[in-house]
């Protein structure tokens, strides 16, 4: 039964993630852009989510990779950080995954900046 409790806050959080995510999408239709790239000028290193999960629910993964190649990466770790107390890892690990991942996710920005495939 302890297993249900976990899953059950483990889906719950993911939902949040996804309105979390949804609302984010909304600011950005309704802005007609991004606020980011409309404030500063620059992309941010989550240039392109929105588009790339719009074409992963269309199941055109070819174009979700062009949009952004880490869609689905990042959206793993958000769900590992909303849920890491929730599993049977320590917490140093946990945030050295975390660490990791954020630096990977930096390094491809700025692979991404570099090579102009930002749009």
């Amino acid at each position: 039964m302890k297993h249900t409790g976990i899953l059950k806050k483990i889906a719950f959080r993911t939902i949040l993630l996804i309105v979390f995510a949804s609302v984010l999408s909304a600011i950005y239709w309704f802005l007609g852009g991004c606020p980011i790239w409309m404030l500063l000028g620059i992309p941010c290193p989550t240039c392109g989510i929105t588009r790339s999960a719009l074409a992963l629910l269309s199941l055109d993964f070819r174009l979700s990779w062009y949009y952004h190649p880490l869609t689905i990466p990042i959206f793993l770790v958000l769900t590992f950080a909303l849920c890491k107390d929730l599993l049977p890892i320590k917490k140093h690990a946990a945030d050295r995954i975390l660490i990791a991942s954020a630096a990977f996710i930096f390094v491809i920005y700025l692979i991404r900046l570099w090579l102009n495939v930002i749009s």
